[in-house]
């Protein structure tokens, strides 16, 4: 019996550990291809094919291995929310908008005069949409 070999707290421990290893290891084969073009950012592949293969080989293998003992060990799986994550990223995003006005660069050197008018009011109304998400959540 699995539950014979574990003792609660190290199968929280084991359970925890793999789950994030897990998350890293799909997390970075999303990334491996992933190709994007924002306004503020560019996202861009700098392996071959075949070394994205051979990465992908070892990440599947990684997992396979991750599978094995998540059946054998009978460890627990953990349903996350997606809202509250987002609610939770929205909240920081809130923040650091009202620390970008010009009020608070001061913090970082002297404010050109003309940079309230022009930073502000866009930054106001990011902030009422990221509020206005948040409320729909």
């Amino acid at each position: 019996m699995p539950e014979d070999l574990l003792n609660p707290y190290q199968r929280n421990s084991v359970a925890i550990t793999l789950r994030m290893v897990e998350t890293a290891l799909r997390e970075a084969l999303a990334e491996l291809g992933r190709k994007d073009e924002g306004i503020l950012y560019r996202r861009s592949g700098t392996l071959s094919e075949e070394q994205t293969q051979q990465i992908q080989r070892v990440v599947e293998a990684a997992l396979q291995e991750i599978e094995s003992l998540a059946q054998s060990l009978d460890l627990p799986v953990e349903v996350h929310d997606n809202r509250a994550a987002l609610l939770g990223k929205l909240s920081v995003l809130w923040i650091d908008l009202h620390e970008i006005r010009a009020q608070s660069l001061k913090g970082y050197g002297e404010v050109a005069p003309g940079l309230k008018a022009v930073l502000d009011p866009p930054v106001s109304r990011l902030i009422e949409l990221v509020a206005a998400l948040s409320s729909l959540l």
